[in-house]
């Protein structure tokens, strides 16, 4: 994806996406290649050490969740879910 693409998708700004992006890079976590498309717009793409850290960090946010979600009961996460699927879908309609 380009950084126009995600920052569309994450609802970001461009410009908020390229600063991120650009640390990633520095970090090596991400690396720019060329973009077949679009000669000005280059791809973003995972390296193989940002594929590794995504890795933690999902298992890190799903142990986090499973903890939160145990203090919950079932039936209030089900309702908070509807809730924030409304809520999520209205902001859609309303861009």
């Amino acid at each position: 994806m380009t950084v126009a693409q995600i920052a569309r998708a994450w609802w970001l700004t461009r410009q908020s996406v390229q600063r991120i992006a650009d640390l990633l890079e520095r970090d090596g976590l991400v690396a720019y290649e060329e973009n077949p498309a679009h000669r000005r717009a280059q791809l973003v793409r995972l390296t193989p050490g940002g594929h590794t850290t995504l890795r933690r960090i999902r298992a890190a946010q799903r142990d986090w969740a499973n903890a939160l979600g145990e203090r919950i009961a079932t039936d209030d996460l089900r309702t908070a879910n509807r809730i924030l699927a409304r809520l999520i879908e209205a902001l859609a309609d309303a861009r």
